[in-house]
């Protein structure tokens, strides 16, 4: 199962973890997990374009991204 958690505080995004696999092919040819880190780099790579920069780590099945500078403008 993958698990994506979004973080909060005072109403602004601070945070995202992509977590977990979806075991719907086996290793190398799962679609839905290729799509799910997709979606995790495309939100690294949008933020990146608005913030200039982003912090974000990737182990194994998980990916966090974090917000150093939260704005209305990011949410």
């Amino acid at each position: 199962m993958i698990y994506i958690k979004i973080q909060e505080a005072n109403d602004l995004l601070v945070g995202m973890s992509f977590e977990g696999h979806a075991f719907s092919a086996e290793y190398g040819k799962d679609v839905v997990c290729a799509a799910i880190s997709s979606i995790a780099f495309g939100t690294i790579n949008a933020l990146a374009e608005i913030m200039g920069q982003v912090n974000f780590q990737k182990k194994d099945n998980k990916i966090d991204i974090i917000i150093s500078e939260p704005s209305e403008k990011v949410d």
